[in-house]
């Protein structure tokens, strides 16, 4: 079996022509994602803590809809804030920006934090499809 995808690639914003990685360049650097995703609402709510604490990073809510999570320091950057946004579910929003405000490259640590969160919650949303919470 194949594997299966949980988003509408057509609805993918990926800016600067649909680089899988690329360099950030801003104050700060950042990259952002919109995915439409192809799955009750009610997963998606499941699967965002689940892809989180699959990476490891420390998150908190700061709505009922509004993930806040931040990637440790590493040679890229002094760290990065991840901000993942379900309040238009099905609609995704997940973006990356250094912590540094006056960080001007990223060294495509943004683009690899959104995809990164991308794939682990499509895995995430197939673990709870194969195995539905009772």
């Amino acid at each position: 079996m194949g594997a299966v995808n949980w988003y509408d690639e057509k609805t993918i914003n990926l800016p600067l022509g649909g680089v899988k990685f690329r360099m950030a360049f801003g104050f700060p650097a950042s990259d952002m994602r919109q995915l439409k995703m192809n799955c009750p609402p009610e997963l998606i709510n499941q699967a965002v803590p689940m892809a989180l604490n699959q990476l490891g990073w420390k998150w908190h809510n700061t709505g009922p809809a509004i993930f806040k999570a931040s990637a440790s320091f590493n040679l890229a950057s002094y760290g990065e804030d991840i901000t993942v946004d379900i309040t238009q579910s099905p609609v995704v929003t997940v973006s990356s920006r250094c912590i540094f405000p006056l960080q001007l490259f990223d060294w495509g640590k943004n683009a690899k934090n959104v995809a990164n969160f991308c794939s682990s919650l499509g895995a995430q949303l197939q673990q709870l499809q194969a195995n539905p919470p009772r």
